[in-house]
């Protein structure tokens, strides 16, 4: 989807210093797309690097502008970019419904009746509705990532990470998952990074996929028609919105 006529990306990045040997990073978003960003490198902490800098949770050189707006020298919460994945597990001490929560809540911004409104949504966004008051020890893996997800989205955010989210799911909850993360960027025009070390969920997951090495940015570019080989999966199995699971 291509930015409005003299609109700027959702996300640009300039010059981005993820770790301290790898080369500046520089790439466009636009709004409603996503790229997939696959690491192939033996240096394991450049994909929660670039998300932790981003987030504003580690401090970097370069710029990060969301639409148009330098943000890299805000504090995490007033970025409007949410993250989910291997680095933010679910509280298991806290209900389904509490989790999702507690961004809003750590904040303390924004009244009650809209911290309700928003759950609502997101619970039924997600398809969480009838497990809002379990813990997160009883769900599936299938439902904790969606948990993790409606998390991350009842900020509101302008740009979702999502930081190798699929770690740990069985294969057919993969496949599941990547079909519903896509029908939900139709669905709300998501504009999403996917971080990922597994080149088949980098295909699936978006049609322009950056290769990353230790941090540095190989390659940009769309993706090949053909699906890549399939290969063994690592761990078991190796306002108005449209709901995405409908």
């Amino acid at each position: 989807m291509p930015p409005a006529h003299g609109s700027p990306p959702a996300l640009a990045l300039t010059d981005l210093a993820v770790l301290p040997e790898a080369s500046p990073l520089t790439l466009r978003l636009n709004a409603g797309n996503c790229i997939a960003l696959l690491g192939i490198g033996s240096d394991t902490a450049d994909l929660t690097a670039l998300t932790e800098a981003l987030a504003g949770r580690t401090h970097t050189s370069g710029q990060i502008r969301i639409h148009g707006v330098e943000v890299g020298h805000m504090p995490q919460g007033a970025r409007k970019i949410a993250t989910m994945g291997v680095h933010a597990p679910l509280f298991p001490q806290l209900s389904v419904t509490d989790n999702i929560l507690f961004p809003l809540r750590a904040t303390g911004q924004l009244p009650k009746a809209e911290i309700g409104r928003r759950r609502d949504e997101v619970l039924a966004l997600t398809g969480l509705d009838a497990v809002r008051n379990l813990s997160p020890n009883t769900l599936s893996a299938e439902q904790r990532f969606r948990a993790a997800l409606a998390r991350a989205l009842v900020t509101s955010p302008d740009l979702l990470m999502l930081n190798q989210p699929m770690d740990g799911l069985p294969t057919q909850a993969v496949r599941r998952s990547m079909m519903f993360l896509e029908r939900l960027r139709q669905a709300i025009g998501l504009t999403s990074l996917f971080l990922t070390r597994d080149r088949t969920e980098a295909f699936i997951a978006a049609s322009t996929i950056g290769v990353l090495d230790n941090g540095t940015l190989l390659q940009l570019a769309d993706a090949p028609t053909a699906q890549p080989p399939r290969h063994p999966r690592r761990g078991a199995g190796s306002g108005g919105r449209q709901h995405p699971d409908r």
